[in-house]
C-alpha cells in the first residue's frame, strides 16, 4: 500500500491557485490553505494525508514543521521561495520539481533537481539574488497548466519508480 503526504503552503502559490475552486477575494490565506488541502484530498488514494498551512515555507521551515518527503514538488510563483526550496532539500538529498508558467501562459517549464546533481540556482543563475515576489494576478490558463502538470507528474514517476527519463530540464513555449 502506498502512502503519501502533500503539505499545502499557499502563501507563496496564491497566484497558481486560479482553478482550484479557493482562489476567491473572500479567502483568507488560513481558509485557503485549509480547503486546498481538502479539494486536493478527494484526489488522493491509498491513504494519502494531505494537510494544509497557512504559512510561507519560509515560516513553516522556522517552525519546525515537518518537511520530509520521498519527491517534492515546488510550484510557488518566487524566487526567494524556490531558492529557499533548492537549498534545503539539497542538503536533505531529497529530488524537489520546479515548475513555473509565465504571466501569459506562453511559457512553462518543469526542472527536477536530483541529489548531487545541478541545484535551481545551478540553472536559474539570475534567481540566486532576487528578492522578489511578483505574482502577477493575472488568471491561470489551463492548457499550459495541463501540459506542465503532465510533465510534472512524469517526473515523480521516474524518480519513485525507477524509470528513464532522458531530460532534466524541459521547456515549453508558445511564440
Amino acid at each position: 500500500m502506498a502512502i503519501s503526504l502533500e503539505r499545502v503552503f499557499p502563501k507563496e502559490e496564491s497566484s497558481h491557485l486560479r482553478g482550484t475552486g479557493v482562489n476567491t477575494p473572500h479567502f483568507c490565506q488560513s481558509i485557503r490553505a485549509h480547503r486546498l488541502a481538502r479539494n486536493l484530498s478527494t484526489h488522493g488514494f491509498c491513504g494519502s494525508l494531505i494537510e494544509g498551512y497557512s504559512l510561507s515555507f519560509e515560516d513553516a521551515l522556522a517552525l519546525g514543521v515537518d518537511m520530509s518527503g520521498s519527491v517534492i514538488v515546488c510550484a510557488v510563483d518566487n524566487n526567494p521561495c524556490r531558492i529557499a526550496v533548492s537549498t534545503y532539500y539539497r542538503e536533505l538529498q531529497i529530488p524537489v520539481i520546479f515548475t513555473a508558467v509565465s504571466a501569459d501562459a506562453r511559457h512553462g517549464y518543469v526542472f527536477v533537481q536530483e541529489p548531487g546533481k545541478a541545484c535551481f540556482g545551478c540553472l536559474f543563475t539570475d534567481a540566486v539574488n532576487d528578492e522578489t515576489y511578483p505574482c502577477p494576478g493575472t488568471p491561470a490558463v489551463k492548457d499550459i497548466l495541463k501540459v506542465v502538470g503532465g510533465l510534472v507528474s512524469y517526473a515523480v514517476d521516474t524518480l519513485l519508480m525507477d524509470r528513464l527519463r532522458l531530460w532534466t530540464y524541459m521547456s515549453l513555449s508558445h511564440y
